[in-house]
């Protein structure tokens, strides 16, 4: 290799590498992160005027609740009701029952007794006694008209299950006074928005603790204030 060969490569070389540097170094503005930790650091905090800002106050309330209101109760409605087991009941009656009817009788009556002859033979002769059994049926047909009074007297137990649901109206009226007493906690907030007429004095401040991300495209390199003398 002849040596403006090698100077060619070498500058094509150098000519990379400051590529890559250079591409370095931008994506570590663009895209790098310097993380501060700042420990009990003052600051001064100077409000402009005519800066509009919004103040919230939360202000926790711990208190007890103890009273005894009195709470009326209205209920008007239907309720549906199911006897799952038998129901029982005694009863007792005890009265006069009238009756007032016609019996009618309408039958065949067969009737069998035995009937007693004389049988005559001869003139001169005494007559003979004869039984013959006599069997017939003779149609009865009447009417008997009734008109009484039966008393009735009964204690009965007894029992049985109902087979449908029962829809009970239920309308009832009460006055409740049921006893409160229990802790209360409460938390109140309030936001004002304000604006600043004038200017205000700085507010000194101081920072215990804080842990501040920035990028470093937002750095900048400020010359350094000469120092006092005195």
């Amino acid at each position: 290799m002849t040596r403006p060969q090698m100077v060619v490569v070498a500058l094509l070389v150098l000519t990379v590498w400051l590529a890559l540097m250079a591409m370095g170094a931008w994506l570590f503005w663009r895209h790098a992160e310097v993380r501060l930790a700042l420990r009990d650091q003052p600051l001064t905090l100077t409000l402009p005027a005519g800066l509009q800002a919004a103040a919230t106050v939360n202000r926790p309330l711990t208190s007890r609740l103890k009273a005894s209101p009195r709470v009326p109760l209205e209920v008007d409605q239907r309720v549906r009701v199911r006897f799952e087991d038998a129901l029982s009941a005694r009863v007792a009656l005890k009265t006069v029952l009238p009756v007032h009817t016609v019996v009618q009788v309408d039958q065949q009556v067969r009737v069998s007794a035995p009937v007693s002859l004389d049988v005559p033979v001869v003139r001169w002769l005494p007559p003979f006694k004869v039984t013959v059994p006599v069997q017939l049926v003779l149609p009865v047909q009447f009417k008997v008209p009734v008109d009484t009074q039966v008393p009735l007297d009964l204690d009965v137990l007894v029992s049985g299950r109902w087979p449908e649901d029962l829809i009970v109206p239920l309308k009832a009226s009460w006055s409740l006074r049921p006893e409160l007493d229990a802790p209360l906690r409460a938390a109140l907030t309030r936001e004002t928005l304000f604006t600043l007429q004038g200017p205000v004095a700085p507010l000194a401040l101081r920072i215990p603790a804080m842990d501040l991300r920035m990028p470093v495209s937002w750095m900048a390199l400020v010359a350094a204030p000469p120092p006092l003398t005195r």
